[in-house]
């Protein structure tokens, strides 16, 4: 049995340039800063530059937050969700942290 998510197949917008150092990283935020429809997340040298897929791609993936958030709390996995902006941080990290 197959649930379809989706009802129309989504093509995604994403650019991927590699050789980006943090100082390039930060300037090409700080440009984008004003523009609510442009994601980055930066890792090791690899920009990817992403735009919004649509509201039902967003309902998608809230959803599964809420059901592997509901999950780790009824087994007692400790998580950190992370917030929805860049984290000033070298590294972006991934939307949950799993501990023991």
């Amino acid at each position: 049995m197959s649930i379809p998510l989706l009802d129309y197949p989504i093509q995604e917008k994403l650019v991927t340039v590699a050789d980006v150092s943090w100082e390039e990283f930060k300037a090409i935020e700080a440009q984008l800063k004003d523009n609510c429809n442009v994601r980055l997340s930066y890792l090791s040298g690899i920009l990817e530059i992403m735009s919004p897929i649509g509201e039902k791609h967003e309902y998608v993936k809230r959803t599964l937050s809420y059901l592997l958030e509901a999950y780790m709390r009824e087994l007692g996995i400790r998580f950190y969700r992370k917030s929805k902006g860049l984290r000033p941080l070298p590294l972006q990290v991934a939307s949950f942290s799993v501990g023991v």
